[in-house]
């Protein structure tokens, strides 16, 4: 069995254009004040540009673990 994880990060743009960034293999106990420093660093550097300009606001952030079985 395998198992992977990630962190979702959901954004607004500047034209209201949802944006998504994807984190593979997050560290172990990530918490939300964690993400959103990550997210405060994104908007107020203009690190990322979205379809409709950058980065304006983080709507939420989820955890998803996938988990692979081989069939026998």
């Amino acid at each position: 069995m395998k198992e992977n994880r990630s962190l979702v990060m959901v954004f607004l743009d500047e034209g209201a254009k949802q944006y998504t960034i994807t984190i593979r293999d997050p560290q172990d106990g990530v918490v939300e004040t964690d993400i959103k420093r990550v997210a405060d660093n994104i908007i107020n550097n203009k690190l990322i540009l979205g379809k409709l300009g950058h980065l304006k606001t983080l709507q939420g952030a989820f955890l998803v673990t996938r988990r692979q079985e081989a069939i026998q």
